[in-house]
């Protein structure tokens, strides 16, 4: 640790972005706003150079560098995790990020990429979209991230996550708990690339197990490839777009996990299954280095309205609800239980978790000596008690890891041994169990005697990450930045510890696959057992020993550097986590015993929910996501004009920059004034030149939208040379999808040409114009099988006469 007279500048508090990016079709647009605005934040308050920054966004850039300053804080994006429409612009963000480049011009971007005539080639006979094109202005996007070096970024820890559905994946073999089979498919697919400047490993090299440091780099030009299939494949809206084959993925593929070596798919768009991939996210925060004071927030970025109105079906009768909304309705239920899930988990988590109770009581035992020796003494009664339930815990989660990895899955409960059988297998291993305490005081009191910890992996985490925790809490009593430094060094020296650490979480259950035979029960015997011969060769007791010695020498030095009153003994620091542990974990459920910390975070929902305050008037009131024309025609809307993508970006802008603001320390009246100013320089930026100023545009588009008249729009993009020959491209794509015979086409050529005039004048009319032109065209058949049968008589009586005369003459 540094000495104070030579102390490095204490690093700028962070704010941490987490991105979970919602898929939306068309509101990909939408999405390319919100990202380039999150870029803009990020860049203005890590310091680049104005200059590097287009003209047009300087105004917006020295608003946001003008914001970050005052509230002395730097926010970057490290963790990504896109579906869908999320998952293009996500992937545009974290390679640019990860590999330190400039994002590129998304509003250039969509506003050519997304283009409906753009997409229509080269025909697909599979698809009404080209996957073809769409892969290559992918290609072409991602090939050029990173060749421009002035004003770049440098390059940081970045973990992006992408999914995908597979059409062809493999079940999974079940027994229930009489032993019958049954199979249950799973068709989701999570792909990871990251960039790690320093990933730790815990390999064997030389016979002897040991920590290896080398970068991690899957951003390079020579993973672009993955990259763009990944796009490609998240992306793939079923019938809009054709499958891909996920091959060159399955290195970077996390669900299903390697183990069970399912091999490639057909995959197609991932938000069918998996719109909103939390869990993924939550797993990457716990990785993470803290090299600064973090605010970390999981932003989830999704394009609807954050309020629901009335179903479309509310207040209609059975039998008056028409089968369209049914499909529709059907199609959209299982996005909603997905997203329902994932909320309903984080809301689980964040209330059960007792992060917060044991670092309260660990701060209260350093400050309050009467009260550390009365938990020590209840915890030295308990610790019998916790040593048979930590050891029951231990021996389940390995039996349902192993369950779980096996090619038959069993559905029966996992039983749990009782007292007296955990005290007979723990006798029975040979020199003691390494992985459990024993119930000798002094496990407490001196944890880490011999050189050697009994308390396994997930104590070991918990403890640093207390530790590290609570260094973090006491910046505020620091009364110099070279006490808040000497914190601030000491945490970031424990998470380099957490590293380690996770890294032999990892190595520990690969070899518990490596060694279990496949498809053998696993008894709590045979799991004790097992533990025992991985924690033994791997050394891990041993490892741990060090770690947490050295973790609790850092923290007593940060607290004596930092002039702060605490511990004076790292194993006091380390005896006063275990007492908390024991204290609080005694008698908790099994799955206390075994689950991982939950990352401590702040969740933003980022969404077009409110209107802008430049246009703050009633007509305009509760309009939320229908001020984007991509959420029409069932999410495909901005396809069909350039000038519907540049609105819909700008909002993404605007948007973002409504919910980006509520991050700072600002009162209301702030808040809004800066919304203001930041919404007057986007529109700036983002308005048609040679047309209408920034407001009246914009307001202008809003008129258009507020009511939802969807025929009035096409009728719209239809008057137009551009409109009209695109929307023909889909027609005659999805004729060639239908494979409909010639002949069927030009049959009902006059009925589909009436259905298109009605819905441009009124969707009302479609059904009586529809059958108008459907009787005329059976008339006209009609009329024409009866004069060809007219023709053909005559011809017959012709032939007869002509028959006859020749039979005359002979």
């Amino acid at each position: 640790m540094a000495a104070q007279n030579d102390v490095a500048p204490t690093p700028q508090p962070e704010t941490r972005l987490a991105l979970v990016m919602n898929g939306g079709v068309s509101l990909a647009v939408w999405m390319g706003g919100v990202t380039h605005e999150l870029d803009l934040l990020c860049r203005a308050s890590s310091g680049v150079p104005e200059e590097s920054v287009p003209d047009a966004d300087r105004p917006a850039f020295r608003i946001w560098r003008s914001i970050t300053r005052s509230a002395g804080r730097k926010v970057l994006v490290d963790i990504v995790a896109g579906t869908s429409a999320g998952g293009l612009n996500g992937l545009i963000l974290g390679t640019a990020l990860a590999r330190g480049a400039g994002l590129p011009d998304l509003r250039s971007v969509w506003e050519k990429s997304a283009a409906l005539e753009e997409l229509l080639e080269p025909k697909s006979p599979t698809s009404l979209l080209s996957g073809d094109s769409f892969k290559e202005k992918i290609d072409n996007v991602l090939q050029h991230i990173g060749e421009r070096t002035s004003g770049t970024q440098q390059r940081q820890e970045l973990t992006l996550f992408m999914t995908a559905t597979a059409l062809d994946g493999r079940s999974r073999s079940y027994t229930d708990g009489f032993r019958n089979p049954f199979d249950v498919r799973d068709h989701r697919r999570l792909y990871r690339f990251q960039y790690q400047p320093e990933s730790v490993s815990y390999t064997k090299q030389g016979g002897d197990w040991g920590f290896r440091t080398e970068p991690l780099d899957e951003f390079g030009k020579d993973d672009t490839p993955a990259l763009v299939l990944a796009a490609r494949a998240t992306a793939g809206f079923p019938a809009a777009f054709s499958p891909v084959n996920e091959a060159p993925l399955v290195k970077y593929r996390r669900i299903p996990k390697s183990g069970y070596d399912d091999p490639a798919s057909c995959v197609v768009d991932g938000g069918v299954l998996n719109n909103a991939p939390f869990q993924p996210v939550l797993e990457a925060i716990t990785k993470r280095r803290l090299n600064a004071p973090v605010d970390r927030v999981v932003v989830f970025i999704v394009p609807s309205a954050g309020r629901l109105g009335p179903e479309s079906t509310a207040g209609l009768r059975c039998d008056e609800i028409s089968w369209s909304k049914v499909l529709w309705n059907a199609v959209r239920y299982p996005q909603e239980a997905d997203f329902r899930s994932s909320a309903e988990e984080l809301c689980t988590q964040l209330g059960n978790s007792i992060r917060d109770t044991q670092l309260d009581l660990f701060a209260r035992t350093g400050q309050d000596p009467a009260l550390a020796q009365q938990l020590r003494s209840r915890a030295e009664e308990l610790l019998p008690e916790f040593r048979r339930n930590r050891a029951r815990a231990v021996l389940y989660d390995v039996r349902k890891q192993l369950a779980d990895a096996e090619t038959v899955i069993s559905l029966a409960a996992t039983p749990e041994a009782d007292a007296n059988r955990v005290e007979a297998i723990l006798a029975g291993l040979q020199q003691g169990a390494n992985w459990v305490p024993t119930t000798a005081g002094t496990e407490i009191t001196d944890p880490y005697s011999g050189g050697v910890w009994h308390w396994g992996l997930l104590t070991c985490e918990r403890a640093l990450r207390c530790m590290s925790d609570h260094l973090h809490h006491r910046l505020a009593e620091a009364s110099s930045p070279q006490r808040q430094q000497a914190l601030i060094s000491g945490a970031e020296a424990i998470s380099d510890l957490t590293r380690q650490v996770l890294a032999m979480f990892e190595a520990v259950d690969a070899q518990l696959q490596l060694r279990h035979p496949p498809g053998t029960d696993t008894s709590d015997e045979t799991a004790a057992r097992l533990i025992q011969d991985v924690f033994t060769d791997l050394r891990v007791p041993q490892q741990l020993a060090g770690i947490v010695s050295a973790a609790g020498q850092i923290y007593v030095t940060a607290l004596v550097e930092a002039d702060l009153r605490g511990w004076q003994r790292s194993e006091d620091v380390v005896a006063a986590y275990l007492t908390v542990e024991v204290v609080t974990r005694a008698y908790a459920p099994l799955s206390k015993f075994v689950e991982r910390l939950m990352p401590d975070f702040r969740l933003l929902r980022l969404g077009p929910d409110a209107i802008s305050p430049l246009f703050n008037e009633d007509r305009f009131a509760g309009i939320g996501d229908r001020k984007l024309y991509g959420v029409r025609f069932q999410h495909f809307g901005a396809f069909f004009s350039a000038a519907w993508r540049r609105s819909d970006f700008a909002w993404g802008r605007l948007d973002a920059a409504h919910h980006l603001l509520s991050l700072f320390p600002l009162s209301a009246a702030q808040r809004r004034s800066r919304e203001t100013e930041l919404h007057d320089a986007i529109l700036r930026a983002e308005a048609p030149e040679d047309g209408p100023r920034p407001r009246e545009w914009m307001r202008g588009n809003l008129e258009e939208l507020k009511q939802p008249q969807d025929h009035l729009l096409l009728k719209e993009v239809a008057a137009t040379e551009a409109g009209a020959r695109s929307l023909q491209g889909v027609l005659d794509a999805a004729l060639a999808l239908l494979r409909l015979p010639w002949w069927a086409q030009w049959l009902t050529r006059r009925t589909r040409q009436a259905a298109w005039r009605a819905y441009l004048d009124d969707p009302k009319g479609v059904k009586a114009e529809t059958v108008k032109a459907a009787v005329a065209t059976l008339r006209s058949l009609v009329l024409v099988i009866l004069a060809a049968g007219a023709v053909l008589g005559f011809m017959a009586i012709g032939l007869v006469g002509t028959a006859i005369a020749l039979l005359t003459r002979l």
